[in-house]
């Protein structure tokens, strides 16, 4: 197992950067779910095993409610590339920054449009804009790291756990354990979301705002420090 000479690059990168972006997902995640007709926004592995039961028996008009999520997670990456290549140079100035902004007005747009028959339209936009995030924030301390999936990351965690336990690999019993706490967050996030959207209904998507707020004010601040 390699060892971690240089934590990270950019505040973009950092645990705690990583750890609230996680914890951030899973609380869409449950945002989605509670308000939004028992939808999770980014669980698309499973809409994958929905589609093809669905498929199988013969049931082709409610296919479309797990095909529309995965498609749309689709074009969501394919708009973080077209920000990426097209237009990192405007507003403020970079693709990840750019994409921080978007989510954020997706997520006060949500707020103002009550649950309803285009629950199914407003799960798409979040699946979009999810997909995005996790196409430009993929890379924690150089290593690989999912905002929005679980299960790579619980690979990750085992695969640093075992020379932590079995050779007593300090960098790796470090490394183990920041995953632990970046895999964990996911449903700390999800517990958070739904007790927020419990009195909140949809405006639940607003404290969520104010964390991808957050997020872009500390990538602004770096910038501004090393300037």
């Amino acid at each position: 197992m390699e060892q971690t000479a240089k934590r990270y690059k950019t505040i973009s990168e950092s645990t705690a950067f990583m750890v609230m972006l996680t914890l951030l997902s899973g609380y869409l995640n449950a945002y989605t779910y509670a308000t939004r007709g028992g939808i999770f926004a980014n669980m698309h592995t499973g809409n994958m095993s929905k589609l093809g039961i669905s498929l199988a028996g013969g049931n082709f008009a409610g296919s479309w409610q797990y095909l529309a999520p995965i498609l749309a997670a689709l074009l969501g990456v394919m708009f973080s590339e077209l920000v990426r290549h097209r237009f990192s140079g405007i507003a403020f100035g970079s693709w990840q920054k750019n994409m921080l902004a978007f989510e954020i007005l997706v997520l006060v747009g949500a707020a103002f449009i009550a649950s309803g028959w285009h629950d199914m339209l407003i799960a798409c936009v979040f699946s979009f804009v999810t997909e995005a995030q996790l196409s430009v924030f993929g890379k924690w301390e150089g290593k690989g790291h999912s905002t929005t999936i679980c299960t790579g990351n619980l690979r990750n965690l085992g695969q640093y756990l075992y020379p932590a336990i079995a050779v007593h690999d300090r960098e790796s019993l470090r490394t183990a354990g920041l995953y632990f706490v970046m895999v964990f967050s996911f449903a700390l996030g999800a517990v958070l979301g739904i007790w927020a959207c419990a009195p909140l209904g949809t405006f639940g998507s607003i404290p969520a705002a104010l964390g991808f707020v957050l997020l872009l004010g500390s990538i602004l601040r770096e910038e501004h420090t090393r300037a």
